[in-house]
């Protein structure tokens, strides 16, 4: 027998807002029957007679599927677990299943969310996310129960400095988001370094890791030149930069940073011919890597909620005569730097929470070191292009040119998205770099505890020990 974790979602869409990226991603990937409320389950890899079936354990004779998520789609992409068959697409209110482990292998329809809501462990109901909304006299799931309170006032964009009582931390910023509304979103989940991982100690392990390089305070040298950095950065932004910055962005709508990543998996499957349980392995380590990854970054944010350059540029620069992109179809021009903004929608101009660590860095560090990890090698060979004037940002201007963003490797595909926040004006290079350091670091741990758990307890080395 074999045990493995697979998380999968399942909730309403209105659940999102409290959810931050690693939580939506660290499941059987995307958003998982179209919601949220993040809850494992253990499921068994039965070899009796041949028989290849997935079975839910705790008792249950619901059969397991193994899911990929299309991006952009309304419909799952299920691969059938009787033998590596082909893959089914279905629509996500009833799939095939395997009911009993019996010879004749009964073929039956389920609605999906019967299948999971009717077999779900504890475990994940009390791991520190509020889940089930518990730990709130609200009972709002996943809602915040620390008491965080921003030290900074909202702000419109650009930001107002009058608003900065503390330039060393967060800010709520206000904006009309993509339905036209007016908002100031809140900080999504600053409990999250408290929940449970699946390999560290606990969400706080590399705190002290990140703590030697970032973030600077104000005062210092180097708070100001991180900031003249993205002001250059943006001042000298190419084509290709800016088509960076939106590529890696995975803003609302979309797949997110760790869906990037499951993505980039289901091109490895393809490519090296992937059977079950090649994907079973390579998905369930890697989101969990990313899950953990989400885990880290969100405790760091906590603990040091520490500024966003659209906060401190504005403030430090005002007054001060700076060049930098000017927005959508303007360049870089002269500007009062109290006007400077990222290289973003104006509908989403930041992401609600803190600058250090970033998430998109440490999410990509994890999940590009499982893949190389699992494929033992770092070739990935992907690209992706764009038509000239595609920019969502600059519509029908950039790029001038027809463009195409290559990787070689994983890592060169990690590294990308990691500086894509800087080029986008969304992170600092200390909260790039003390990202990347700590995916990999994160993902050395999961891998371990990965390979350890469908090797029955033992570790890669005990295991070529045996055989040899």
């Amino acid at each position: 027998m074999l045990i493995v974790e697979l998380y999968c979602f399942y909730g309403a869409p209105r659940d999102w807002g409290n959810v931050p990226d690693s939580q939506r991603g660290a499941a059987c990937l995307r958003h998982f029957f179209h919601g949220v409320n993040y809850k494992p389950s253990v499921l068994r890899l039965c070899r009796r007679d041949g028989c290849r079936r997935q079975h839910l354990h705790g008792g249950s004779s619901i059969a397991g599927l193994a899911g990929y998520a299309r991006r952009g789609s309304d419909s799952a992409w299920w691969r059938h677990v009787h033998g590596v068959r082909r893959i089914h697409r279905v629509n996500t209110g009833a799939l095939p299943g395997c009911l009993y482990c019996q010879s004749a292998c009964e073929q039956q329809h389920l609605r999906c969310r019967g299948i999971f809501q009717a077999n779900i462990p504890e475990f994940r109901h009390n791991d520190g996310s509020n889940q089930l909304g518990n730990l709130t006299a609200s009972g709002v799931p996943y809602a915040d129960y620390t008491g965080y309170v921003p030290l900074n006032l909202p702000s419109t964009v650009p930001v107002n400095p009058a608003t900065v009582l503390d330039v060393n931390h967060w800010q709520p910023l206000q904006y009309f988001d993509a339905t036209g509304t007016f908002v100031t979103p809140k900080y999504i989940a600053p409990f999250w370094g408290k929940v449970t991982p699946f390999a560290l100690t606990s969400g706080d392990q590399f705190r002290s890791v990140i703590a030697q390089s970032a973030p600077a305070l104000f005062g210092s040298a180097v708070f100001v030149k991180q900031a003249q950095d993205l002001i250059t950065i943006s001042a000298y932004l190419t084509d290709e930069q800016k088509m960076i910055a939106e590529y890696w962005a995975d803003g609302p709508r979309s797949e997110l940073p760790p869906g990037h990543w499951d993505l980039f998996a289901q091109l490895v499957s393809a490519r090296d011919e992937h059977g079950l349980d090649d994907d079973v392995k390579m998905f369930f380590a890697m989101t969990n890597a990313i899950f953990d990854g989400g885990i880290v970054a969100w405790d760091a944010k906590r603990a040091f909620n520490s500024v966003r350059p659209v906060t401190a540029i504005p403030f430090l620069f005002q007054g001060q005569q700076i060049q930098a992109w000017g927005g959508p179809f303007k360049g870089t021009i002269t500007m009062d730097g109290r006007n400077w903004t990222p290289y973003q929608p104006s509908t989403f101009p930041t992401p609600p929470f803190p600058e250090c660590s970033s998430g998109h860095s440490t999410f990509s560090a994890a999940g590009a070191e499982i893949l190389k990890l699992f494929t033992e090698s770092d070739a990935f060979g992907n690209s992706v292009s764009f038509l000239a004037g595609t920019s969502k940002i600059e519509p029908g201007h950039t790029p001038a040119q027809p463009l195409t963003l290559t990787w070689n490797t994983f890592t060169d595909a990690a590294n990308q998205a990691g500086i894509s926040r800087r080029y986008g004006g969304i992170h600092f290079e200390a909260g790039d770099q003390t990202g990347r350091v700590t995916g990999r670091l994160i993902a050395d741990q999961a891998w371990a505890k990965a390979v350890s758990l469908w090797r029955g307890g033992k570790s890669a080395d005990d295991s070529e020990s045996e055989e040899n």
